[in-house]
């Protein structure tokens, strides 16, 4: 900018030179020693103009020099820091690419009301497994890598107790003493208070419960909150499934 502008300046006081030389009426309107003094003060400004766009542009050419200068030095460092973590540009930006895919699932994730979320838990897991599994590779160690994947392993720690906080935990009790099935503990007050939302506690809980009627005593159960009482698409497709299963005597 600061070139740009004396440069400007520089023109306007040649434009201005060609001009007085060129006004006849200016030179008939003054005598010849007050022309030949403006035409001197031209010049001495001329040359002034002239001397500061050559400092100037001396100037650039140094900070030229020393941006290149320090972009050999930072691609220098780049390398050493590649050759530290044994990975190459190539292994980074593929690095960083999946970094921002993950990210932007653990956004959408965010947005999500809490019985979507409890909905989509696997989704979840699977964000955390694979941030854990990024964690491992010395790759990670890179600057262009470690915060992102530090600021995500935290965003998914809090999608984790964001989860935790919303299950309540049920320990199964015997048939003969509580009369515990899926049915009845979704039908409890401090539960649903509703026996037909018993699939959402078997979705919830499908590592620990292969067969909705087959539950043990002493497991612990999660059991999502009850939200407004509608169970999701997953829910309702694991009840038909069911449902169906029985109406054709698989079950």
């Amino acid at each position: 900018m600061k070139y740009r502008s004396l440069l400007y300046l520089l023109v306007a006081a040649l434009l201005v030179t060609t001009f007085a030389v060129s006004d006849v009426e200016a030179q008939d309107r003054m005598s010849r020693d007050e022309w030949q003094q403006q035409m001197s003060e031209f010049t001495q400004k001329r040359d002034e103009l002239r001397q500061r766009l050559n400092s100037l542009e001396g100037e650039v050419n140094a900070l030229n020099e020393q941006v290149a200068s320090k972009q050999s030095e930072y691609q220098a460092c780049r390398e050493e820091v590649l050759a530290l973590v044994g990975a190459t540009e190539a292994q980074i930006r593929s690095l960083v690419e999946r970094i921002q895919q993950l990210d932007n699932q653990v956004s959408a994730l965010e947005r999500l009301s809490d019985q979507d979320l409890l909905a989509r838990r696997g989704e979840v897991d699977e964000v955390n497994e694979a941030v854990a599994e990024l964690k491992k590779s010395r790759h990670t160690a890179h600057p262009d890598v470690y915060d992102r994947l530090a600021a995500l392993d935290q965003r998914v720690k809090n999608l984790l107790d964001r989860l935790e906080k919303m299950v309540q935990i049920y320990t199964v009790g015997t048939w003969s003493r509580d009369r515990d099935c899926l049915w009845n503990i979704a039908r409890k007050r401090d539960i649903y208070d509703n026996a037909w939302l018993w699939p959402r506690i078997w979705q919830a809980n499908r590592d620990k419960i292969r067969d909705p009627d087959i539950i043990h005593p002493g497991q612990r159960l999660q059991v999502p909150p009850k939200g407004d009482g509608r169970m999701t698409s997953d829910e309702q497709q694991a009840a038909n499934r069911y449902y169906r299963e029985i109406r054709e005597g698989l079950r």
